[in-house]
Parts: structure tokens; C-alpha cells; sequence
């Protein structure tokens, strides 16, 4: 059996199973463009454009459960 692993050392063997690596963010951003069909720097794009507020356009005057009224004014 030692003969046989040694032999396919020698002759260049490679491994059925690819090693299993980590990914950077950046290869697993372009995987995902790739399987959603997004073009390229898409999901960059989506990650930088940020509302003024910085809270996906609730800011603390029209926030659900305020009743439209600025914090600490209730």
C-alpha cells in the first residue's frame, strides 16, 4: 500500500476532492453576482449606498411607534 501512495506521488497524483480553502469577502461577492446574474460590482454598490440617516430612511422623527413625535418630546 506504501508502494502504491508513493507511486502516485511520483506520477503527479491529484486528489479527487478539491481542498477545501477559505474564501475572501471579495471572492464570495463575486460567486454571488455570478449566481444571482448581477453585474459586476453590483452587490458593492447595494452595500455603499447608504441613506442620509444611515437608518434605511427611518430617522428618529418618523420612526414606527414615536406617533411622528421627536424622542424625549412625548
Amino acid at each position: 500500500m506504501v508502494c502504491v501512495v508513493l507511486d502516485l506521488r511520483k506520477n503527479n497524483w491529484i486528489p479527487r476532492h478539491e481542498e477545501v480553502k477559505s474564501k475572501t469577502i471579495g471572492k464570495i461577492h463575486i460567486e454571488a453576482e455570478n449566481n444571482l446574474g448581477l453585474h459586476p460590482g453590483a452587490t458593492a454598490s447595494m452595500r455603499n449606498s447608504h441613506d442620509i440617516d444611515g437608518l434605511g430612511g427611518l430617522s428618529a422623527i418618523n420612526r414606527p411607534g414615536t406617533g411622528g413625535m421627536m424622542l424625549g418630546c412625548l
